[in-house]
């Protein structure tokens, strides 16, 4: 009679699968990117001389107070200088002028609101000091 060894029992180590575990994960969060960038398009406006065919672009003014003006109409709800700007503004064009010390999301958020309403070419336009309301 042939007596068996008794086989020795397989030991797994975790270890080596934890290790590659949070390599992965670091690697994963060296590569991803957490936030949404994308990018707003807009045009300088262009000095033009008396005479040069260029027709006058409507003008919606952000001051630092949070109202807005379009074209002398004074608005504290962007939702409804938005919805005046639709109903005044024709052609795909308007001027955005800003005032000093406006917060740049602020701008940021009125460009894309521009454009999405269909207004494709937005200038922006700094405001000279004392121009301010």
């Amino acid at each position: 009679m042939l007596l068996r060894r008794p086989q020795p029992k397989l030991v797994l180590s975790l270890t080596p699968l934890i290790d590659v575990v949070f390599i992965l994960l670091i690697f994963f969060m060296l590569v991803s990117q957490f936030s949404d960038w994308h990018e707003i398009s807009f045009s300088t406006p262009t000095e033009a001389g008396p005479g040069d065919g260029v027709t006058m672009v409507p003008t919606l003014t952000l001051f630092k107070n949070g109202t807005y003006d379009i074209d002398g109409a004074v608005f504290t709800d962007r939702s409804r200088a938005l919805a005046h700007a639709r109903e005044v503004i024709s052609g795909p064009s308007i001027q955005l002028s800003v005032e000093e010390n406006v917060d740049i999301q602020h701008v940021v958020n009125t460009v894309e609101d521009l454009t999405r309403a269909g207004l494709a070419d937005v200038r922006l336009h700094a405001l000279p000091e004392g121009e301010a309301e």
